[in-house]
């Protein structure tokens, strides 16, 4: 399900886009702003994620029966998830803060950070 309704998303996308300041529209583009909240849109929207509820109730399922359940299950997660939510926790935030979402060839970039020679 949604976090919540495209209605109300495309309201706080477009109060944000309405009352940004030139500055910050200067230095982070319009192409820039759009592509992040494509981003937090297909995250809101459950876009990628699984409907299948088998890999919650086998996690929960270990949880009861095991004489030694984990304190903290990742169900569905990759490799990746892991490593960033269970083991970069620990770092400080200065340490972790490039790890998260990190961009990919093709990505936009911030206008500011777009070289211009």
């Amino acid at each position: 399900t949604d976090i919540f309704p495209p209605a109300v998303y495309n309201k706080f996308v477009q109060n944000l886009q309405d009352n940004a300041e030139e500055v910050v529209k200067e230095d982070y583009s319009m192409e820039y702003f759009d592509f992040k909240m494509e981003q937090l849109r297909s995250y809101a929207h459950g876009e990628g994620h699984t409907t299948d509820p088998t890999a919650a109730v086998d996690a929960m399922a270990d949880a009861v029966t095991l004489t030694n359940p984990s304190h903290r299950y990742l169900v569905g997660a990759s490799f990746e998830d892991y490593v960033t939510w269970m083991w970069l926790g620990y770092f400080p935030t200065q340490w972790t803060d490039s790890t998260q979402l990190t961009a990919k060839e093709g990505d936009p970039e911030p206008a500011m950070l777009q070289k211009t020679y």
